[in-house]
């Protein structure tokens, strides 16, 4: 990866933390392995769960789990890319970073293992989408297991609704129908959404696909400034009239706490879903809270799809073993422990387990929702693209631009971005 390559992918982080590099551990026989992810419910609490049932089975193994939140995270393996790696044996992934993770060195090719390994393998392709197994698939090499399938859904107060005498909206045209029958503010909003730089563009992104808008065509050629893009922008500019004010510095936790906690929001359209607004123990108002598959826009419903896989640093020093304990997690016998644990699988037969839709309901909504997801491009300046977008939108959520100069704006900035991948492409 060039210079300029790598600057991208540590610039999308937009987080300027430092950090400490982990040297590789082993003593006397014993081997460490270094994981690196995220914190809180479906991330750290998961990881911890499965790591301690994974050492109890592997005595002469210790897993060392670092759980920083989703900026730092990105940010710490962003920074140990520019450093060369080596930091972490385990990596927790985004699937739109392993293009640029793959294209640096940073991660080992897995299809060795996968060949060695059939019977694994063969069980994981029939029992993940193949559009969710297809994200880590880069230049025709695998680069990570999914371990975690997401897109988004509708959270929505049911009581509020039935209050109301409403039914849950399945369009958009129908949320800003019911939306003015519930909206009471500064006491309750109709709805709300993490509006913080990316997680606008995450928003954005369902309407905008589901109008028939892509990123580039097929040159890399920005294709956000068009009919759809500004219409999506223009619908996310009218929801952000019934969100809370600080709406646009909110992050996945901020919505969370006003839905789940405070109780201050009615209706979350478009949010990636997770084990939090469902649980009780992680939600004070979780019994009141149901789930659909979000609205559909223009008669359509695409969606944006999310995940994150598990793979290997290149400079691992005990590759065998991170192999072994990411089969451990991602095995078919070990979800119901996955999701015991607070985590949310990427397996079909785990979405759709009787038991494990008994402790996570939302699982089932999920499992319909990903067959109406699309894969965000999973190349290096992507990170930067969506981030542009993000606050461009922010921009126009401020009062500072029109939906229609926010998305020319980005589609300007985009093009900079992508610029030599253009010319690469038209050669």
């Amino acid at each position: 990866m060039s210079k300029k390559m790598l600057s991208w992918l540590l610039v999308g982080t937009m987080v300027g933390l430092l950090t400490s590099f982990v040297c590789p551990i082993a003593v006397q026989g014993k081997t460490t392995l270094t994981f690196i992810g995220q914190t809180g419910p479906r991330y750290g609490f998961a990881v911890k769960g499965v790591a301690d049932a994974y050492m109890k089975l592997n005595p002469d193994v210790d897993v060392v789990i670092e759980s920083y939140p989703w900026e730092e995270w990105a940010t710490k393996i962003a920074l140990d890319v520019a450093g060369g790696g080596g930091a972490y044996d385990i990596i927790w992934i985004d699937y739109k970073y392993i293009g640029g993770y793959a294209d640096a060195g940073y991660l080992l090719p897995l299809d060795a293992y996968l060949l060695q390994d059939s019977e694994f393998w063969q069980d994981i392709q029939s029992d993940i989408y193949d559009v969710v197994l297809g994200m880590y698939k880069y230049k025709d090499q695998w680069w990570a297991i999914p371990h975690d399938g997401n897109s988004q859904v509708f959270y929505y107060r049911q009581d509020v609704l039935d209050d109301a005498g409403v039914k849950v909206p399945t369009s958009w045209e129908e949320v800003f129908a019911v939306a003015p029958k519930i909206h009471n503010p500064p006491s309750f909003y109709a709805a709300g959404a993490n509006l913080k730089r990316f997680w606008a563009a995450d928003v954005w992104y369902a309407p905008f696909m589901s109008a028939g808008g892509y990123f580039w065509d097929e040159n890399y050629v920005p294709a956000i400034d068009t009919p759809a893009g500004v219409e999506a922008a223009e619908l996310l500019l009218k929801l952000t009239k019934f969100c809370p004010p600080d709406a646009i510095g909110w992050a996945e936790a901020d919505l969370y706490e006003a839905m789940g906690t405070a109780g201050v929001v009615g209706m979350a359209p478009n949010q990636w879903a997770g084990n939090v607004l469902t649980n009780p123990e992680a939600a004070k108002l979780a019994n009141k809270i149901g789930v659909a598959l979000p609205p559909s826009f223009r008669g359509k419903r695409v969606l944006p799809m999310g995940g994150y896989g598990l793979g290997i640093n290149t400079k691992s020093y005990y590759k065998d073993q991170a192999w072994d304990f990411i089969k451990f997690y991602t095995g078919r016998e070990n979800q119901q422990l996955l999701v015991a644990h607070t985590g949310q699988p990427a397996r079909i037969s785990a979405l759709t387990d009787p038991v494990n839709v008994a402790k996570s309901r939302y699982f089932s909504v999920l499992a319909k929702s990903l067959e109406y997801a699309i894969p965000r491009p999973v190349i290096a300046e992507f990170s930067l693209v969506e981030n542009i977008v993000g606050v461009e939108l922010n921009k126009m959520m401020l009062g500072e631009k029109t939906p229609a100069e926010a998305v020319r704006d980005a589609n300007t900035e985009v093009y900079k971005v992508m610029q030599g991948r253009i010319e690469q492409s038209q050669k």
